[in-house]
């Protein structure tokens, strides 16, 4: 996926490097479920894929403030991801119900 901050084009990939750097800035493994880790993600992911990405985690809340629909494409495109990679069950293996 692009994404268009201040008129520079950025690159953000569904990848190991970008739960790294989730874990190296919170400390924590990402679970999900809120605001902020949506928005720490977003910013990891663009870390792992664009070297010398100029902007602090302060000043990349303040990028999200001036433009809500890059998160919110975000996390549209991160719940495809997800949805990408979770295993769907066989329907042949599941009992049917008598």
């Amino acid at each position: 996926m692009k994404v268009l901050i201040k008129g520079k084009e950025y690159e953000v990939a569904y990848s190991l490097r970008m739960y790294y750097a989730y874990e190296g800035i919170t400390g924590m493994m990402f679970t999900g479920g809120t605001l902020l880790s949506i928005s720490i993600l977003f910013y990891s992911a663009l870390l792992a894929k664009n070297d010398g990405f100029p902007y602090t985690l302060d000043q990349f809340f303040d990028v999200l403030d001036e433009d809500q629909t890059l998160l919110d494409n975000f996390n549209k495109w991160l719940t495809t991801e997800l949805e990408k990679r979770t295993p769907v069950e066989d329907k042949k293996k599941v009992p049917k119900k008598k």
